[in-house]
């Protein structure tokens, strides 16, 4: 990426930053429902934006695809130089934390909480729910 560009994106991020600083929680969530599907480079920007906000942590030069659905964002602590590609889903309900220069590939699934399936006493819709967080480390 050529020197001006990159300069253009810092400036852009910026001023990004402290717009949404502002802005509260929930219209942040409705701006990323409506750029999920966006293709485009502002769609891009605007993705990187709200999940920069609604973040555990969120590191730079982070790429989040369209069509990506990420459940407790809250929760979510995203490293450097993170993509995250079309059709995956991320739920951190128990917390998620992705290291620096990880690739997550289309249509993957990270899931923080399971059903308790050992408690054969109750059906299995009864059994409750067990949150573990999950780690992905440096470089996968």
């Amino acid at each position: 990426m050529n020197k001006t560009l990159n300069t253009f994106f810092e400036m852009f991020s910026y001023i990004g930053n402290i717009v949404f600083r502002i802005l509260p929680k929930f219209f942040i969530k409705f701006l990323v429902r409506l750029f999920r599907f966006g293709e485009g480079k502002i769609s891009f920007g605007m993705r990187y934006l709200c999940y920069k906000r609604l973040c555990k942590n969120f590191g730079k030069k982070v790429i989040i695809f369209p069509n990506v659905y990420i459940f407790s964002p809250e929760n979510l602590s995203i490293g450097t130089k993170v993509s995250i590609h079309e059709f995956s889903y991320i739920d951190s309900t128990g917390a998620i934390d992705i290291g620096d220069n990880v690739m997550i590939a289309h249509r993957c699934t990270i899931i923080s909480s399971s059903h308790n399936i050992n408690s054969g006493l109750r059906p299995f819709k009864e059994s409750g729910i067990s949150f573990r967080p999950v780690t992905i480390g440096n470089n996968c």
